[in-house]
This record gives structure tokens, C-alpha cells and sequence, in this order.
């Protein structure tokens, strides 16, 4: 958000973020699940002035036939962090968490109690 502060000359904005809470297919992702992976790239390129997608527990690979991996502890660790933030409840396979970022004074805060998760699988 620094950069977009730069490029904009803005010191304070307000920014949708996505927070993607996705299952990889080995771990028990559905049909859902796999599709919203499988365009994570697209997702982040035509979304990038719009709004900023995140996949939990993601990561890019280290392998480069693979765009991104999945690691079930950090996605399990981030789904404990969005319970202490007031988000609770997850579908089971993929959802999307919409909430903004307000850039203010060079610090990025989360407004979760104004989230919404929607359950793409649902």
C-alpha cells in the first residue's frame, strides 16, 4: 500500500481487500475450490487496480511448473488469526472475505468488523 500511496499521492486511502480462504484439492477442496486456484493469476492481474486478492496459506512455488502452493498449517494458523478478528465461521472450501484497508500514516489497518465472507462453494 506504501507504492500505491507513491504512485497515487496519497497519504490516505481506503482499499478493498479479498482475503481467499481456499482448500488445495488434496486436503479436501472442491470443484469450487480448484477453479478459484487455478486463476489466482488472472484474478491478480485484472483485479490489481481494483482490488487486492489474497490467498491464505498460499505461497508461490518454488517449482516453476506451479504457480502457487498450498501449506494447510499456515492457512490453519491465518483461519485462527480471522476468529480472534470477529470471523469465525468457514465454509469448508472457499471464501472470500471482502474488507477494507485504510492506509493512514504509512500503517495498514483492517476494518473486520465491517467484513463480509461469502461462501463461494455455497
Amino acid at each position: 500500500m506504501r507504492e500505491l500511496s507513491i504512485e497515487s499521492g496519497q497519504r490516505n486511502f481506503v482499499l478493498p481487500v479479498g482475503l481467499c480462504s481456499v482448500i488445495d484439492k488434496e486436503n479436501g477442496g472442491d470443484t469450487t475450490a480448484e477453479e478459484l486456484v487455478g486463476r489466482f493469476n488472472l484474478l491478480d492481474f485484472e483485479s490489481r487496480n481494483v482490488i487486492d486478492f489474497y490467498f491464505l496459506g498460499w505461497s508461490k512455488s518454488p517449482e516453476p511448473s506451479k504457480d502457487i502452493r498450498f501449506d494447510l498449517t499456515a492457512f490453519e494458523d491465518f483461519q485462527l488469526r480471522l476468529r480472534d478478528f470477529g470471523i469465525p465461521i468457514f465454509g469448508g472450501n472457499a471464501d472470500l472475505i471482502l474488507v477494507d484497508a485504510e492506509y493512514s500514516a504509512e500503517k495498514v489497518t483492517l476494518n473486520f468488523p465491517e467484513a463480509i465472507r461469502i461462501d463461494l462453494s455455497s
